[in-house]
């Protein structure tokens, strides 16, 4: 199979979404497919694999730096229907995902989508009203949905959710979690004592965390729930891994807190380096709310390293309570109470870690690449038998007679303006 993904980000920056297309991609070739990967441009950066192609990007000072696809380039106009595809899977809605849908249409092939995101929990990017970002947003998801053959959710809530929001496209839902790179995602003590000793950590007990420091990912209330928890136990540590825009207002938060000394910023690290920093670690903690499946927390587990989670979609799908980690309520109190047990709990600790690691082996990238390509094949038969309209603005008969349409009732309220072009449209033809 030929497969075309299409994703506002890829390597160098690492995220869930670059691990999740990376993995996959290495595990489609190990299996016998072919991919290719289009991207936005990386100055500097080299690609070491094969077929991967990109648009022209701006680097944007917010949301770490993450590129701004230009969806222009002739380049690529002209290669894409030269690679003789046999289906077109994007992985964000918009951008190269708008790309990916353009070529779908002109190339006669079946268009996959991954949700990776719960796009709405990032609205606060945006300083405008919030009710006009989120329902915009949701409904340019929706609008990107219905032009979706098959659409991935990494775990059951997220299906649960997103069918929820979009009940006319519950049937094109699949689930297919993201895999884990076993090999690379394991144990290493060495390592870990090594990153020990250059943070000064030697003989303390660590709680460690990998993610952005932006708001959805709660880290403040981490840092609270650490204050709170540490009191008593001088030996306690919490090492956080990633940066972002927040980390200056969170180093100020530990200062306030009294808990600066026993807090350590990492930064950014590359992605062969996250293992040793999670060897590291005595227990995995994490408060973000707004994750799709959780892929750090398995990436943890499979460290053999136990956690602790709030309990919201996406985390609970991975995490099980007494048995890989535990799963708490988003609060101060409810972290704090788990982190305390835990310390004192070594018999606990070493049930969790060895159920972790057993967890981790579920999602390992062979078993779950062979259920993507049995997801593309479905979608590849589905559309032969029943091609997709792509048109973006596309409505059936009775949703088009509709006004206003609910989204925009949703910003606004129904108002007598509204109600008079209302009866209009309805008038209109009948």
């Amino acid at each position: 199979m030929r497969i075309g993904i299409f994703t506002n980000t890829y390597k160098p920056d690492i995220n869930g979404v670059v691990r999740s297309i990376s993995t996959f991609r290495d595990e489609l070739d190990n299996q016998g497919h072919t991919v290719y990967v289009f991207a936005p441009e990386a100055p500097g950066y080299e690609d070491e694999e094969y077929g991967v192609f990109r648009y022209p990007a701006l680097r944007l000072p917010v949301a770490d730096n993450y590129p701004l696809a230009i969806p222009v380039s002739p380049q690529i106009d002209w290669l894409v229907p030269r690679l003789k595809l046999d289906i077109i899977h994007s992985h964000h809605p918009v951008l190269l995902g708008e790309e990916a849908v353009t070529f779908a249409k002109k190339l006669n092939l079946p268009h996959v989508f991954t949700h990776h995101t719960q796009y709405e929990e990032y609205s606060h990017y945006f300083p405008i009203n919030q009710n006009i970002v989120k329902t915009l947003t949701r409904e340019v998801v929706r609008l990107y949905l219905v032009r979706s053959v098959a659409i991935i959710a990494p775990t059951a809530s997220m299906r649960a959710q997103i069918a929820a929001q979009h009940p006319t496209i519950e049937s094109r839902l699949r689930v297919v979690p993201s895999p884990v790179n076993l090999e690379h995602f394991r144990f290493k003590p060495d390592e870990g004592a090594k990153i020990r000793e250059k943070y000064q950590l030697k003989n303390t007990f660590v709680f460690v965390s990998v993610s952005r420091l932006t708001p959805e990912k709660n880290v403040s209330t981490l840092l609270q729930a650490f204050a709170r928890a540490a009191s008593g136990h001088p030996d306690a540590r919490l090492m956080l891994v990633g940066d972002g825009p927040l980390r200056h207002e969170l180093e100020l938060q530990a200062k306030r807190l009294q808990i600066a000394d026993r807090v350590t910023f990492v930064g950014s690290v590359g992605y062969m380096e996250v293992p040793n920093y999670l060897s590291a670690g005595d227990v995995f903690a994490f408060a973000s709310t707004t994750e799709t499946q959780g892929l750090v927390t398995l990436e943890a587990m499979a460290t053999a390293c136990p956690v602790i989670v709030v309990d919201a979609p996406g985390n609970r799908d991975v995490a099980r309570h007494e048995e890989n980690g535990l799963l708490v309520q988003n609060s101060v109190a409810g972290l704090a109470t788990a982190m305390r047990r835990i310390m004192k709990d070594e018999a606990l600790r070493k049930t969790l870690g060895e159920g972790a690691r057993q967890t981790a082996r579920e999602y390992s990238a062979p078993v779950l690449t062979r259920k993507l390509v049995d997801t593309y094949q479905e979608a590849i038969e589905t559309y032969r038998n029943a091609p997709l309209d792509y048109k973006r603005f596309s409505r059936d008969a009775e949703e088009s007679r509709h006004f206003p349409p609910q989204w925009l009732t949703e910003i606004t309220g129904t108002t007598e303006w509204f109600d008079s072009l209302s009866a209009f449209w309805k008038n209109l033809g009948s």
